[in-house]
């Protein structure tokens, strides 16, 4: 009889065994890759990525448009400018002025001259600061080509402070470029109402 019930106890570790350890190794390598893609999706939304990326979008497109809008103010002023250099060549002619260099000079005279010499250097200072405010440094853009496999594998968190600082480069070069062009903008506003005004006062002291 002991003979028999040996067996019997021997083989019941063995059925009670498998599936313990089936139950053990199972969930292990399923669990890994949900509890890397939750930390990493929690890791930005504690962060203030997004925020930052949509803000420098935001300032890269105003630059951009600021770029555009001088072009199109330039166009305008180079017509403006002229249109009035057309009109005052008619009446203002410098081989009208240099005679007056050789009279006795008076008061009068001395307005003709500096008004005539400064209708055409007004136009040409003016022509100068809108070539200045177009022809500067090309703006540099987002480099679109070194998007490639490899930076598709990377991790979210760090690709997306790469392109935050990446647009924050191109932003403060951009700005640079357009402050230059402001300053050229201006100058050839001053030009044009010096013309104007040199013009004005020719014609009137006639």
């Amino acid at each position: 009889m002991a003979s028999q019930d040996d067996p019997q106890i021997n083989s019941e570790p063995q059925i009670k065994s498998e599936p313990q350890s089936q139950t053990e190794s199972v969930p292990q390598p399923e669990l890994e890759p949900q509890t890397q893609t939750s930390s990493q999706l929690s890791e930005i939304e504690d962060m203030a990525i997004i925020e930052c990326l949509g803000v420098v979008k935001s300032e890269y497109e105003t630059e951009r448009n600021k770029k555009q809008s001088f072009e199109i103010r330039v166009g305008l002023i180079m017509t403006l400018a002229g249109s009035l250099i057309l009109v005052f060549l008619g009446q203002i002619q410098l081989k009208d002025v240099f005679p007056l260099m050789t009279d006795i000079l008076t008061f009068l005279k001395l307005i003709k001259i500096i008004a005539g010499w400064l209708v055409y250097l007004g136009f040409g200072y003016t022509m100068w600061m809108l070539v200045k405010t177009i022809n500067v440094k090309p703006h540099d853009n987002f480099a679109v080509h070194l998007i490639d496999e490899s930076l598709l594998k990377e991790q979210r968190t760090l690709v997306l402070k790469r392109i935050i600082f990446t647009y924050r480069d191109l932003i403060l070069q951009h700005r640079t470029i357009n402050e230059k062009r402001a300053e050229s903008f201006k100058r050839s506003l001053y030009g044009i109402l010096v013309t104007f005004i040199s013009g004005i006062v020719y014609i009137t002291s006639l």
